[in-house]
């Protein structure tokens, strides 16, 4: 069994469209969408600029 410290989501209304998990070789995303996948990637990229914390 793999247990993960972090993972994110991003949600539109009650519908989970994508998930990040960083800890997962160089950060695995997917997603359902171009949106999803973009927005995760912008998080991705802000949160290895500010050394691994999630904006807040």
């Amino acid at each position: 069994m793999i247990i993960l410290n972090n993972s994110y989501v991003y949600q539109d209304g009650d519908k989970i469209k994508g998930y990040y998990i960083p800890d997962l070789g160089e950060g695995l995303i997917i997603s359902q969408d171009e949106i999803a996948g973009l927005e995760l990637m912008k998080f991705r990229c802000q949160t290895k600029n500010q050394g691994g914390t999630a904006p807040g």
